[in-house]
């Protein structure tokens, strides 16, 4: 069970066997300001999240080696969450540019 606590930032990812890479940052990134977040997704296992090209310490929740695929047929769910095919916790903020990538 994931309990959202204000002023943290979730970034998560799940396979269709349901493994799970899940952990959050602590950092002040709703202060009305525009932020450059990059986060960065490596073996299924591995993540690191930056702010502002400073990186930042994650608190993983659950961390189970995703499975990695060649085509993507997830639904990619940004500025909220999924719970039960629901979403909520709907970021209110404004996004400048989205760049995604397989590196």
């Amino acid at each position: 069970l994931f309990v959202y606590e204000k002023g943290t930032t979730r970034f998560f990812i799940s396979d269709t066997r349901r493994r799970r890479l899940d952990a959050t940052i602590t950092w002040p990134i709703y202060d009305d300001h525009w932020h450059f977040i990059s986060w960065q997704v490596r073996n299924g296992y591995d993540m690191t999240v930056s702010a502002d090209d400073r990186r930042l310490v994650l608190k993983y929740n659950e961390r189970e080696k995703t499975d990695q695929h060649e085509v993507w047929t997830a639904p990619l769910i940004m500025g909220a969450s999924e719970k039960d095919g629901m979403l909520a916790h709907h970021f209110e903020g404004q996004v400048m540019d989205l760049k995604i990538w397989k590196g």
